[in-house]
């Protein structure tokens, strides 16, 4: 159980880091025009729009969602609450839900003033995509492993006469083994 408590930061921490990488290209003509990052696409950045000139493009608030996810699910690795696994399997399946709408979302041809953009996926999202299913996978089975565990504790197991036969029993016997009768689980 101690490797899924330094698998799950892990994971969560990639997922952050892979933020840094290209996230989305686009090109037009075949010919790359400009390539945003995933802290691009969540806080906003300067693009090059090709064409001598760059601006600034606004946050993304669905990709800032799916970077929330991924920063909360690294923070409640080191938080302890009752519902700590819950929530981090949860924040994993959110975080893939939103990244599979962004893709969606951003999949196909943009028309701007009569020129056809092309929006081509780069491997940070890929990345964050196969993370995400890791942390869904490491998350549910650090879950179901501890799930309607409970704690037991040694009996302390003491030896006590019957009172028919007086034949010595275990204190966790119901019946004695020689004549069968019940037993005084009080009398010790």
């Amino acid at each position: 159980m101690k490797t899924y408590k330094l698998l799950s930061p892990s994971v969560f921490f990639l997922i952050i880091f892979c933020f840094i990488l290209p996230f989305v290209s686009v090109s037009c003509g075949g010919s790359k025009i400009t390539t945003v990052s995933g802290y691009g696409l969540a806080f906003g950045t300067k693009v090059d729009s090709g064409f001598g000139a760059s601006e600034r493009s606004s946050p993304d608030f669905n990709t800032l969602l799916i970077w929330s996810c991924a920063a909360a699910g690294f923070v409640f690795c080191f938080v302890s609450i009752k519902s700590q696994k819950l929530l981090k399997l949860a924040l994993s399946i959110v975080g893939t839900i939103l990244l599979i709408i962004l893709m969606l979302r951003m999949t196909g041809d943009i028309s701007k003033e009569g020129i056809t953009f092309t929006v081509n996926f780069e491997f940070g999202i890929y990345a964050v995509f196969l993370l995400f299913i890791a942390a869904i996978i490491i998350n549910y089975i650090d879950f179901k492993n501890t799930e309607g565990i409970i704690e037991t504790y040694p009996l302390d197991i003491i030896e006590i006469p019957c009172p028919n036969c007086k034949t010595t029993n275990n204190s966790i016997d119901l019946f004695c083994k020689q004549c069968g009768s019940k037993l005084n689980i009080g009398d010790k």
